[in-house]
């Protein structure tokens, strides 16, 4: 039985049995992204390939992928690519979900692609991380975290973001990015950041903005909140941050002892990290925000996957 259809199934019996209306509301939003990250996903399946790593050999495009988000990793891919007009080298990180029918689907639209999979990467790192404890914990433990009742995740699946993509490279500038950021417009201060060998920036982008929605869970508008450090793009030149795993391991083990969820954690480290340090700067708003979408933008990172879908669509017939 396919995911849309369980949920169907559900929606029937919880009508029957009087479930809330807020309760049916939900599971119908639920349906209706379900259907449209399927049709976007074939959408994307069936569009033509790009080459990757012909331009910028300094530089790697580096992105956390797990099966559910092959889809949504191309989409994120292909409009950078078609903003930039540019072949960069591509470096996806298996979350340890992928099939090698992702695999081959992947490497059809993305020739040339690096795909490192997770039980290479593991041996690759046991052994560099056996002195340092903390870092090794947060790298190689588990705990399945779900939200919806419909979705889950391993909290720690994150920490590749902060070790794999810092240790597994050996370009001196990277771009680090999720598999739910949307490009818009030409993103001309990252293509400069790339090509000037003398820009040793990091840039990183913001959470600024917070939905408020009505009680049909739609969002009506958003409001400022305080900025914090989002890793949804982080633009990262290795002459100004190479790992110290040392120092990693310190942060990781003061952040462990706070209430910061697993999930959340690489986010915190980064942001001690980065946040105030030399030439570290935050992308500018609202062009680059998360969530938020206004005429202005260039590039969102969309933690709210409806907003994804919802916004795929403007950039799709320029793509496909």
């Amino acid at each position: 039985m396919s995911k849309i259809k369980k949920i169907y199934v559900s929606l029937k019996e919880w009508v029957l049995k009087g479930i809330p209306p807020w309760r049916v509301y939900k599971t119908m939003l639920q349906v209706r992204m379900a259907a449209c990250k399927k049709w976007y996903s074939l959408k994307i399946f069936n569009s033509k390939p790009v080459v990757t790593g012909k331009d910028a050999p300094h530089f790697e495009i580096h992105m956390l992928i797990c099966h559910r988000d092959v889809g949504m990793g191309l989409w994120a891919i292909r409009s950078f690519f078609y903003h930039t007009d540019k072949s960069y080298a591509i470096i996806l990180h298996d979350d340890g979900t992928l099939t090698e029918k992702d695999l081959t689907i992947l490497r059809r639209h993305l020739i040339g692609v690096t795909i490192i999979k997770k039980d290479e990467a593991d041996n690759m790192l046991i052994e560099q991380l056996s002195a340092y404890p903390e870092l090794k914990w947060f790298r190689f433990s588990s705990d399945v975290i779900s939200y919806d009742r419909r979705q889950s995740f391993n909290g720690f699946i994150f920490s590749l973001k902060l070790v794999d993509f810092n240790i597994l490279t050996s370009a001196r500038k990277k771009l680090f990015l999720e598999s739910d950021v949307l490009f818009f417009k030409r993103p001309k201060l990252i293509m400069d950041w790339i090509d000037d060998l003398s820009d040793a920036r990091i840039l990183y982008m913001l959470e600024a903005y917070k939905p408020v929605m009505n009680d049909k869970y739609e969002i009506t508008s958003f409001l400022p909140k305080g900025r914090f450090f989002n890793g949804g793009l982080v633009c990262v030149d290795s002459q100004v941050y190479k790992i110290n795993l040392a120092e990693t391991n310190k942060i990781v083990s003061e952040i462990r002892k706070t209430t910061v969820p697993t999930h959340l954690l690489e986010q915190y480290v980064y942001q001690k990290l980065f946040l105030g340090a030399k030439n570290c700067y935050p992308l500018p708003l609202p062009e680059y925000a998360f969530n938020y979408y206004n005429k202005d933008s260039i590039a969102v990172h969309f933690g709210m996957k409806e907003l994804f879908f919802e916004n795929v669509r403007k950039t799709e017939s320029k793509i496909t």
